[in-house]
């Protein structure tokens, strides 16, 4: 079935907007379109996203809001859509219904008279970065492509941690939005004033730097000597996550068993990292030993941390032959550092899912939330609980039908809005009125020094 088709059938009848009313009836037995419009009209914080993406407006009143584009994905993608006010925009996501929001920059002009101009181009916008789990399946075994599970999404989770550890202690960014895609991965979301107003050249640098390219080897090609962000990302992060996913991803398992090209002879692939012979068939002879009680990781790690220590005894050169530690580095980077999709933080005019957009290919249809980084090891998007679904939001507000104000706050996506507002979007707003303040008081010390002159 089509991509066109899947969708006709999801929508289902369609309604007009007088009909979105609450009744007696149980709203997840109703047409997908009608509570698509049940949610824009009542439920999505359109508020919110009004005041995080005009968020200079209240300072510089240069109609932000309406040069930023978004783009629909309804029975047809439409993009280089724009609107003026969060009225406005709500009226056409009643209208319009989308499957999916998504947001792009802020251009030179509005989107939608870009046909008036000569020039239409992208002049800022954030900092973006997507990861996807299904990019971890050469080296996930529990699950692939759309599925994911527990034990898998803890690599989501050391992707957020590294990824915010470094955008904070490398950059300085302060105000990182987090945000589950709905089914498979997350987004993050950079909004400082620095990295919005980056060129195309400096985001590909960065995520350049941040990013670790895997060769057609399937390790990865890990500078050395390693950057000391990088360096402390691995010993604070990575090696004891991994402690945890060597087991629940067996690397070191049963290779038969293992559909994937790369895992299915892991364990040849690590020994052929080791150019020692002698080491090589000592470890191998262990890992077949009937009589051995240590798993294959801990063989291989315990041998190489040997190897290493008499080689620092041999040479009063022995950083240059450091190869036993970068070993054990090479499989922990390959395995478990998160795998960014640069191309979408590199340009300007990428699309990016919105926050609080409904993700209409999954079951009970999940919402796009925020995740607070600090407590991304207690979330699990396979649980429902954890993340608010479409049905599950409007069967809320159906519950709660005999409140007058019907909205966010009668369901439980409010918690995520709260933590959006509080955590992410008010002290964001703070900072821009301190750089706007140092601004004045800059200028006006440069204006009385040129007076003084």
């Amino acid at each position: 079935m089509s991509e066109e088709q899947t969708k006709k059938k999801l929508r289902g009848n369609e309604t007009t907007k007088n009909q979105i009313t609450t009744t007696n009836e149980t709203f997840s037995d109703l047409p997908l379109d009608t509570m698509l419009k049940l949610y824009y009209q009542h439920i999505f914080p359109v508020k919110e996203m009004y005041d995080w993406l005009s968020i200079d407006d209240f300072l510089t009143k240069r109609n932000y809001f309406s040069r930023r584009e978004f783009a629909f994905d309804t029975l047809k993608f439409r993009r280089h859509l724009s609107y003026s006010s969060p009225k406005d925009l709500q009226n056409q996501l009643i209208q319009n219904h989308p499957f999916k929001i998504h947001v792009g920059p802020l251009y030179n002009t509005i989107p939608r008279d870009k046909h008036l101009v000569s020039v239409f181009t992208p002049v800022e916008r954030e900092l973006v970065f997507d990861i996807d789990l299904t990019d971890y399946d050469p080296v996930r075994t529990c699950c692939e492509g759309a599925k994911i599970c527990t034990k898998c999404w803890t690599l989501m989770t050391v992707a957020i941690k590294v990824l915010d550890f470094i955008l904070r202690r490398s950059f300085g960014f302060q105000h990182l939005l987090w945000v589950y895609s709905g089914r498979r991965g997350v987004h993050c979301w950079v909004c400082d004033t620095r990295a919005r107003r980056l060129s195309e050249k400096s985001r590909a640098a960065l995520a350049s730097f941040i990013n670790i390219e895997v060769t057609k080897s399937g390790w990865v090609d890990l500078r050395h000597p390693m950057n000391p962000v990088i360096k402390k990302v691995y010993n604070e992060i990575l090696v004891d996550y991994f402690e945890d996913l060597v087991v629940d991803q067996d690397f070191f398992g049963d290779q038969d068993q293992n559909k994937r090209s790369f895992l299915n002879k892991f364990s040849n692939n690590v020994l052929v990292l080791i150019r020692n012979s002698e080491l090589r068939d000592r470890i191998q002879q262990r890992w077949t030993s009937q009589n051995e009680e240590k798993s294959r990781w801990h063989i291989l790690k315990e041998e190489l941390e040997y190897e290493q220590q008499n080689s620092k005894k041999k040479s009063n050169f022995y950083n240059r032959n450091d190869n036993y530690t970068k070993i054990l580095q090479v499989i922990i980077f390959t395995t478990i550092y998160p795998r960014l999709d640069i191309g979408v933080s590199k340009k300007l005019n990428h699309l990016l899912k919105s926050p609080f957009s409904v993700h209409t290919g999954t079951e009970n249809k999940k919402i796009c939330i925020p995740i607070n980084p600090k407590e991304c090891d207690d979330f699990d998007p396979t649980e429902p609980k954890c993340v608010p679904t479409l049905i599950g939001v409007v069967n809320d507000l159906n519950n709660s039908k005999k409140n007058q104000n019907l909205n966010y706050n009668s369901t439980n996506l409010k918690k995520y809005v709260d933590m959006f507002v509080n955590d992410f979007l008010k002290p964001l707003r703070l900072q821009l009125e301190k750089e706007h303040k140092e601004r004045i008081l800059s200028r006006k010390k440069n204006i009385m020094d040129i007076e003084n002159f």
